[in-house]
This record gives C-alpha cells, sequence and structure tokens, in this order.
C-alpha cells in the first residue's frame, strides 16, 4: 500500500490535502513537491465553544479515543498507579472502543492485573453529546500519543476538543500537540513516559485554581 501511495496515487494528484505540517514533509520526503500539498490541520465544530462549563469531579483523568493497542494506553494505567501515591483516590474514564475486538479486552486485563480494576472505568462507544458531557466533568484530560512515524503525523482531535471545552490538558510531545500547548498554554507537554504523566497529573490535581485557568486558556 506505500508503494501505491507514493509511487502511483500521490504523484498523480493534482493537488493533496495532508493532515498536518508533519505529514507535509513526511510526503516531501518521499518526493511529493511542497507546492503541491495543503495541511488542514483538526478543527472543532463551532459548537462545542457554546457549551457552558460544568464543575469537575474532582481526582477524574479522562481519555476520549480509540483504544487501539498500537497508541499503548497501557502506559496510562502504569501512570495512575504512580499517581496513587498521592492520590489514591484519583481515577481513570476511558471513552471509547478498540479498533479490533481484543483491545479492549486486553486494557481490562492490563487494569485488572495491576490492581485499578476499580479505579478504572470503560465507558465503551458513548453518544456524543454524552461523550462531551463527561469530558466538561474531567478534572484532567489526557492526550497520549505513542511516538511512531505514523502517529506523529497526525492531527490530534481530542486535543483541540478538550480544549474548546476548557479542560486542562496533559500530553506528551509531538509535532501538532507541541505547539498547540505551547501556543496555547492550556496544558502540561511532557515526555511520553508514566512518570512524566503522573507528575503533570499530580501538579494539575494538586492546584484545581491554575488547572482551570489552563482550561480556560484553550
Amino acid at each position: 500500500s506505500a508503494w501505491l501511495l507514493y509511487r502511483v496515487i500521490l504523484p498523480r494528484a493534482d493537488h493533496v490535502f495532508v493532515q498536518s505540517e508533519q505529514m507535509q514533509r513526511d510526503f516531501a520526503a518521499e518526493g511529493i513537491p511542497l507546492a503541491r500539498m495543503t495541511p488542514v490541520p483538526m478543527g472543532v465544530s463551532p459548537g462545542l465553544l457554546a457549551l457552558p462549563p460544568l464543575t469537575p469531579e474532582p481526582d477524574t483523568l479522562l481519555y476520549l479515543g480509540t483504544l487501539t493497542r498500537v497508541r499503548r494506553l497501557d502506559m496510562l494505567l502504569d501512570a495512575l498507579q504512580l499517581l496513587h501515591r498521592d492520590y489514591p483516590q484519583a481515577r481513570l474514564i476511558l471513552v471509547g472502543e478498540g479498533d479490533m475486538p481484543g483491545d479492549r479486552i486486553a486494557l481490562e486485563h492490563a487494569a485488572q492485573a495491576r490492581g485499578l480494576a476499580a479505579v478504572v472505568e470503560f465507558t465503551g462507544q458513548l453518544p456524543m453529546a454524552e461523550a462531551l458531557l463527561r469530558v466538561r466533568r474531567a478534572a484532567v484530560c489526557l492526550s497520549p500519543f505513542y511516538p511512531t512515524p505514523i502517529l506523529n503525523s497526525t492531527s490530534p482531535t481530542k486535543l483541540v476538543e478538550y480544549l474548546a471545552l476548557g479542560r486542562p490538558v496533559v500530553g506528551n510531545r509531538h509535532p501538532e500537540q507541541s505547539r498547540i500547548l505551547a501556543d496555547s498554554g492550556a496544558g502540561l507537554c511532557v515526555d511520553w513516559s508514566a512518570a512524566a504523566f503522573a507528575r503533570a497529573c499530580s501538579r494539575l490535581l494538586a492546584d484545581p485554581a491554575a488547572a482551570e485557568a489552563m482550561g480556560r486558556r484553550g
């Protein structure tokens, strides 16, 4: 499929709309002229900006998105384990479903193996309005992108949705995500590691007022 894309389809296209500036650079490295590509980064519906803020549920962490194994979301379970040293009441909500039938099951087993089954909630796929309601009630929203070439080229949907809803974010370094968080000041951008995510979450949970101020900057 890569050969077909880079050697047949893209060279013959009059113009190519790519997902991000990183994807544009990646395609240019494969020989596609920069002038024939336009990045179209992720946006949100204006309706999200009109939703009123809600009082967050204390010590709740939330991830919204696919549970596919390539994202290595067991890192969030390890981060929750570390966070429990200071915040034993912290809990993690995973809103979404896997791409394959075994994706969610694997994460559920990982939570059980770590003794976290009682503090990790798997909601499954929710109607959009209900999913966004859960986001608005979360104390901290999480945007992990396992650093691989494919995920580095993405434009982070969940991140801009979190910001539109006024939630403070913890995310890891990623070409587009790092820039958005730096420009907005609406969250903390850290290394991809359980320890780094745990420290950042602890910082936001320790100072809810500062966390809410961060979220408003979204």
